[in-house]
C-alpha cells in the first residue's frame, strides 16, 4: 500500500532530523497517527518525500492555514534533506 510506504518513510526521515538536531526521543508521533493525519480522510498535513535511486533522502511536511488579513497560505513545518545528498549534484533542474 502506497499511503503505509510512504508514512513509513516520514517517519524515517523525522526520526533522523531528530537524530541531527541532538533529540532522538522527541517525537511522540506515532504511524497511525501519521496515517490518520496525513493520508486519512480529513488531512492535517500533506507530505512530499524525496527520492534518490529509490531510498527517501529527504521530507518537507507543510499543512494549509487562514488569515484573516491575507486569505490562505501554506506553513512549511519543515523540510529536511540527509547531509549526504545536499549540494548541487542533486538538484534536479526543469
Amino acid at each position: 500500500m502506497i499511503t503505509g510506504v510512504r508514512c513509513l518513510r516520514a517517519r524515517e526521515s523525522i526520526h533522523r532530523l531528530n537524530l541531527v538536531d541532538g533529540q532522538p526521543d522527541a517525537v511522540i508521533t506515532k504511524e497511525e497517527m501519521l496515517i490518520r493525519d496525513g493520508f486519512g480522510s480529513q488531512t492535517k498535513f500533506r507530505s512530499l518525500i524525496a527520492e534518490w535511486d529509490g531510498q527517501a533522502i529527504g521530507y518537507a511536511l507543510f499543512f494549509g492555514f487562514y488569515s484573516s488579513w491575507k486569505g490562505s497560505g501554506i506553513f512549511l513545518e519543515v523540510l529536511f534533506v540527509r547531509e549526504a545528498f545536499r549540494g548541487p549534484r542533486f538538484v534536479k533542474r526543469s
